[in-house]
């Protein structure tokens, strides 16, 4: 049985100006993008967690338990 997410293009003539890159080259091109879009991510994670954190010690200075600060 063939799977349905899968996508087959046999046969298929493609022009050789359309072609994006060299041919068979997809796959490189696309692991080259991995690290800016890895350092990207985790810069974006690390800015969130920080925000968190400033956000989470505004609010435990701003309150109080049993009449003593948090």
């Amino acid at each position: 049985m063939e799977h349905p997410e899968r996508a087959a293009l046999h046969g298929i003539a493609l022009p050789h100006p359309n072609l994006v890159g060299g041919e068979n080259s997809g796959f490189l091109q696309i692991v080259q993008n991995f690290v800016s879009e890895r350092l990207s991510l985790a810069v974006q994670a690390y800015a969130t967690a920080q925000r968190c954190v400033d956000l989470a010690l505004t609010w435990v200075r701003a309150h109080e338990t049993f009449g003593r600060p948090l």
